[in-house]
């Protein structure tokens, strides 16, 4: 009956031992297929165009993470997936952020009601915002405007033409 103790208990021991020995590895693992699931879902909602650099950074990071469990360095593996992990969860936030925006802003151009613009009198017509590109020069800001030239006073003296510059005397 000792001896079946004994037994039981240096198998739960070896069994533990695995168990803590192969936390590095699991762990690191199960981080690194996280941060790729959110990696592929930011990826899938536009965030290479909208946040490049999260994206791109957490791509870097579950390389080196992979390149690092390799080498069995699991604790720095699991560290540098968890950061590709956050980074590829804000990618994901700003994508959804961008997104959602579009379609407001999409919500904001459609017409009201079932009237096209065709039917409505010309007053009734909503009037167009503005975008950026499309105002007019007299509706930029003043450091938009191109610099307009200089009144001739402003002028330094080598910039005016020569009949207006004093004549000097040359030496003969």
């Amino acid at each position: 009956m000792l001896m079946v103790s004994r037994m039981a208990s240096l198998i739960v021991a070896a069994a533990l031992l695995g168990v803590l020995a192969a936390c590095g590895p699991v762990r690191s693992t199960i981080v690194l297929i996280q941060a790729d699931e959110a990696l592929k879902e930011a990826r899938e909602l536009g965030s290479a165009e909208v946040a490049p650099y999260p994206t791109t950074l957490a791509q870097e990071l579950i390389e080196k993470a992979r390149e690092e469990q390799g080498y069995s360095s699991y604790d720095t593996a699991t560290k540098l997936a968890e950061e590709a992990r956050a980074l590829a969860r804000d990618a994901v936030k700003l994508a959804r952020q961008a997104s959602a925006t579009a379609e407001d802003k999409s919500e904001q151009d459609k017409p009201e009601g079932d009237k096209s613009d065709g039917d409505k009198p010309e007053g009734d017509k909503p009037e167009q915002d503005k975008s950026e590109g499309d105002k007019s020069e007299g509706d930029k800001p003043e450091q938009d405007k191109p610099e307009q030239d200089k009144s001739e006073g402003d002028k330094p003296e080598q910039d005016k033409p020569e009949q207006d510059k004093p004549k000097q005397d040359k030496p003969e």
